[in-house]
């Protein structure tokens, strides 16, 4: 009979200290985000995916809203972490950017255009620099792409990029989209 009090205090007492700590760390409210980004079909390799919230942040002024990054992998696939709060991005509508760095290109230009973008970008950075995209899918002002995040585990559809060209008679690098 002492054997089975004890075991019942020291089970009581464990439930006790798991739901205290379960409280201790902080919710931020965050659900996960898996999706794939493809570009001319095939996987986006080492692309950045980048979620900015669009409208007013859901969080108290005294505190910061992370934005939700993640790495394309070698199978197209990306998961959303949002920095120090964890993994996943808060319920809500989002302008989607795409930055794909490209340090191969930077290594096939002369010295002189490396230095050029070195004094602009500094020297760690500048290697990063080139984005294949040409900018194209990272203005935040004119985003082409957006995503929804809802209050449960989210599998996005495919963001499905088309190569950057140039409208007839514009120099400037704009292409047309595709998404499915």
């Amino acid at each position: 009979m002492r054997i089975r009090a004890n075991f019942v205090q020291t089970t009581v007492a464990a439930l006790v200290l798991a739901s205290f700590c379960a409280g201790c760390g902080e919710d931020h409210g965050l659900y996960a985000v898996h999706g794939k980004v493809r570009y001319k079909g095939q996987p986006a390799n080492g692309a950045t995916v980048i979620f900015h919230r669009e409208g007013g942040s859901p969080v108290p002024a005294d505190k910061e809203l992370p934005v939700a990054t993640g790495t394309v992998d070698a199978q197209g696939d990306f998961t959303l972490t949002s920095g120090d709060w964890g993994d996943g991005a808060l319920p809500g509508n989002y302008k989607v950017l795409v930055v794909w760095h490209d340090s191969e290109a930077f290594n096939k230009l002369d010295k002189a255009e490396r230095t050029k973008l070195e004094n602009r970008y500094g020297r760690d950075r500048a290697r990063h620099s080139l984005d294949r995209l040409q900018g194209y899918y990272s203005n935040t002002e004119k985003p082409l792409l957006h995503a929804e995040i809802k209050s449960q585990p989210n599998d996005l559809p495919p963001f499905e990029l088309a190569e950057p060209v140039a409208p007839a008679g514009n120099s400037s690098s704009r292409s047309r989209l595709s998404r499915r």
